[in-house]
Parts: structure tokens; sequence; C-alpha cells
């Protein structure tokens, strides 16, 4: 019950989002990664995955492709707002 009514806000979230900025998200759970796909339109808007540990051909690299989004791979104390822009 508690789940359903979380996804459902995250679902909402997501179509609202202007920018999302996905961090400390391994990118391993297919059914959170079928959300963010089905709900954002990454095809028309920025979005941005933050992992410091993130490797290249990694599942967040992979899916970093698969939703057009700029990876940064920084820890959370270096994060800046200028990465976003």
């Amino acid at each position: 019950m508690l789940f359903r009514k979380l996804f459902k806000k995250f679902r909402k979230n997501l179509r609202e989002a202007e920018k999302p900025i996905i961090i400390g998200y391994g990118c391993k759970d297919k059914g959170i990664n079928e959300m963010i796909i089905e709900n954002f339109d990454f095809s028309h808007k920025q979005s941005f995955i933050v992992d410091a540990y993130a490797k290249e051909g990694s599942q967040v690299d992979s899916f970093k492709e698969e939703i057009h989004a700029k990876l940064h791979r920084v820890q959370i104390d270096d994060i800046e707002k200028s990465l976003f822009a």
C-alpha cells in the first residue's frame, strides 16, 4: 500500500519535472528505470546523474545513455549549481 502511493507520487513528480537530478541511485532496479523512462520527457528535457563511482560500461553509464542524461562523477560535497545549467 505504502509503495503504491510513493510510486504514484514518483511518477507524477517525473511527469512534472523540468530537470531531474538523480543522486545515489545505481540504476539497477528495472522497475524504477521503467518508471523514469515512461514518465519523464527525457527526449525534450535535460536530466542529470551524480555518481562519483560510475565506471564506463556500468549500469549507470548505460542508463545515462538511455535517458540522454549528463553524468557528473563528483562527490556529494562537490555538487555545485553550475553543474546543472
